[in-house]
């Protein structure tokens, strides 16, 4: 039975504090993952190729771009891992998406920083391949550009007003 949306003081106060329910539903969503997207998340290489594969586009031409892309500018293991793995993002549920993000971020800090940047660079220009900004494109970037540019050592943009 569907939960009345938590007013934005009960949200803010709930952050950090999961109840037993959202963490056991989280445990299912990470035991519904196909094996080779939870095995590829767990170390570099396969992480970037998940982020990537997460950002392939639907439309058969900006995937092409993207793959040209990657071809030129990605690793050639991690552009083969995309490869393998677009097959099973394509069909993972939505609400999975964000729960493999979340996997793939602690071996992203194993990267070099010089691996870093051209993923990063890599990240951001699949997600503007169709011109388009998704909102999971958006939150993808934003949680992985969170939690990794302070490893390494990237400023946060102040905002202006």
């Amino acid at each position: 039975e569907p939960q009345p949306a938590p007013s934005p003081e009960q949200a803010v106060e709930a952050i950090g504090k999961p109840t037993s329910q959202q963490i056991a539903r989280s445990h299912e969503l990470l035991e519904s993952l196909p094996e080779a997207l939870r095995k590829a998340a767990r170390e570099p290489y396969g992480a970037r190729g998940v982020i990537y594969a997460l950002l392939l586009d639907a439309d058969f031409t900006s995937c092409q771009r993207q793959f040209e892309r990657l071809a030129a500018e990605a690793d050639p293991a991690v552009y083969r891992s995309t490869i393998q793995l677009h097959k099973l993002t394509e069909t993972l549920p939505r609400e999975s998406r964000l729960p493999l993000v979340d996997i793939c971020l602690a071996p992203l800090k194993d990267l070099s920083p010089e691996q870093y940047e051209r993923f990063r660079e890599n990240m951001h220009a699949l997600a503007a391949a169709d011109n388009r900004l998704s909102l999971f494109e958006w939150t993808l970037q934003k949680v992985v550009s969170h939690v990794l540019d302070p490893h390494f050592g990237r400023k946060r943009k102040r905002r202006t007003n």
